[in-house]
């Protein structure tokens, strides 16, 4: 057979079978196959003149939701063009393949003489699968067939693929390369696929199943690039452009097609494809209204309520640093409900250590977007279930759902510090807003997980600038509607750190010596202080910020302005 017949859709001219009615033995098998010529029988390919190995299926071969064949081959020596196509009904006369086979779907892979084992995953639908009789492997090169079983249908590839199966297993370290298909079949014919098709992701999932996106990247410490240059992966997906940041010790990235105007559909990896070790779409099953969505922070601002699963707000965990919890909710007032009685017993002057009664509250400003450690959180719900507190609604679902996260842990004597964080904004929020307080929050975020990261803003702390540090404490205090506390240390070291850190080092000057610097209550307040700030363009305030940049950068691949590495143009 011609190469140019390795093709998604091709004819077979006639072909000479010769039928066995034997089983299996040698090529691992969790189902009933039958081998139907001689290269079957031996389950390899052992010319380079091109050939077939095709195979008939038992009964029942799909079963129990695995809707996928799943074909591992063994290491080849050169690079190779391999084809698998299924079989039908329609193909076989009796028990025997007709001589000519009519044009179909393929999937079309390039196997890499890098990889000890190749997978090749090729999806059906379930309303077809009693008309699927069989399939065909073609390749131009010697190639053996090693495992024939069923799984559940992904789509992508994966060059770093991990059986959950093979735990303990000698060939779980070996390098083994995946490919998956949908019913359409495809082509990935580089080491360093391109394009990718998702079309078939809307016709494999199930009712109680959904699509999600996860891309994984190579280990390599030179693909991150430096602070201001920093290399990304850039992806077409139809009309917007995805682009991904490298960072350190980079966990996946997770998308979901509810994000994003095309869906599902093909996209085209534009900039450093070499990059990725792996792009695959699978199906997990629908969670309820309270599982977090692991995402990237900055996909969350444009997020269309409208696909919510809670009306009131969607939470999600930050695929970064997944203890860290991230509440979006539909307006002010959901957030009040949420979170209000919090901001006061956590930072507001006379408030602090205390649970306030709504009507005490009701009428006072609590925060636009918010943040809060463990350490809160428990403190909060410990002292509400002392003191028998009527919580509302929200904030005992917001309860339920840290004891989830193990953010806070019940225990016999009430609630104990877990491992996390939460922060949140909302809706009514403009969305340049939404943005500057993803970036505020998130670096606050990290500064209650990262204890190294707290060191080094203590160490700023008391080494900055002294009338750069006394602007921004008699900034915080002329404007009430903040409500620090200032005798809070650590809540006076988390501000300075989110002041500086939530716009560009670039944008500092303009935001401290030409805004607060200029406001009429901050003039009336600290009237020297704001001139020195203006006089020296913040040059405190940067020289600070770089040093905090350099670690966020270093360590995480972020920057000041910036706590996401993806982002859609």
């Amino acid at each position: 057979m011609k190469k140019n017949f390795a093709k998604r859709f091709f004819i077979f001219g006639i072909i000479f079978l010769t039928i066995f009615t034997i089983t299996l033995t040698s090529c691992s098998s969790s189902n009933k196959v039958k081998p139907l010529n001689q290269n079957a029988k031996n389950y390899e390919i052992s010319g380079e003149n091109g050939s077939y190995m095709f195979y008939s299926f038992g009964k029942n071969f799909f079963n129990d939701n695995k809707n996928a064949l799943s074909l591992t081959f063994g290491k080849v020596n050169k690079s190779t063009e391999v084809t698998v196509a299924f079989l039908f009904e329609t193909d076989f006369k009796g028990s025997k393949l007709i001589s000519k086979l009519p044009s179909r779907n393929t999937c079309n892979v390039l196997l890499s003489s890098d990889a000890d084992y190749s997978k090749i995953d090729f999806g059906i639908l379930q309303e077809t699968k009693d008309s699927i009789k069989g399939f065909l492997v073609y390749s131009e090169n010697p190639l053996v067939l090693q495992e024939i079983t069923t799984v559940k249908a992904a789509l992508g590839f994966d060059k770093n693929y991990k059986n959950q199966n093979d735990e303990g297993n000698e060939n779980q370290e070996k390098a083994i390369f995946w490919y998956g298909f949908g019913p359409n079949g495809g082509t990935i014919l580089s080491e360093n696929p391109s394009f990718l098709d998702f079309s078939d992701a809307k016709v494999l999932a199930l009712n109680s199943e959904k699509p999600k996106y996860e891309i994984s990247f190579r280990d390599n410490n030179e693909d991150l690039g430096e602070l201001g240059f920093q290399n990304k992966v850039k992806i077409n997906y139809g009309k917007e452009t995805l682009v991904i940041r490298r960072s350190p010790n980079q966990a996946p990235v997770n998308l979901y097609p509810e994000r994003f105007q095309a869906g599902f559909g093909k996209l085209t990896i534009t900039e450093n494809s070499e990059m990725l070790e792996s792009f695959v779409c699978y199906f997990e099953e629908k969670t309820n209204d309270f599982e977090p969505i692991l995402v990237d922070p900055y996909l969350i601002i444009d997020w269309d309520e409208k696909t919510w699963r809670n009306p009131n707000f969607e939470v999600y965990a930050w695929e970064q640093f997944p203890n860290i919890l991230i509440f979006d909710t539909l307006n002010y007032a959901v957030q009040d409900d949420l979170l209000k009685r919090m901001a006061f017993f956590t930072e507001k002057e006379g408030f602090r250590g205390r649970l306030a009664a709504d009507e005490e509250i009701k009428d006072l400003h609590g925060f636009n977007a918010h943040d809060y450690r463990a350490e809160t959180l428990a403190a909060f719900f410990d002292l509400a279930e002392k003191e028998n507190f009527p919580l509302n609604q929200m904030e005992k679902d917001l309860r339920s759902l840290l004891e989830d996260a193990k953010i806070i842990i019940k225990t016999e004597t009430g609630y104990e510090k877990g491992e996390g964080a939460i922060i949140s904004i909302s809706k009514e929020s403009p969305r340049y807003l939404r943005a500057q307080f993803i970036a505020h929050e998130g670096v606050h975020g990290i500064y209650f997980v990262d204890e190294e990261f707290r060191n080094l803003v203590d160490v700023i702390y008391d080494i900055i600038d002294t009338k750069s540090l006394q602007f921004l404490q008699g900034f915080f205090a002329s404007q009430p509607s903040l409500g620090y506390d200032p005798n809070d240390p650590y809540l006076m070291r988390n501000e300075l750190m989110a002041y500086l850190l939530q716009q560009s080092v670039a944008g500092i000057p303009g935001y401290f010596a030409e805004n607060l610097a200029w406001r009429g209550t901050v003039n009336k307040a600290i009237p020297e202080l704001a001139k020195y700030v203006r006089d020296t363009k913040a040059q405190g305030f940067v020289d600070a910020a770089n040093v905090l940049e350099g670690f966020l950068f270093s360590k995480y691949g972020l920057a000041a302005g910036r706590v996401s590495l993806t982002s859609v143009e």
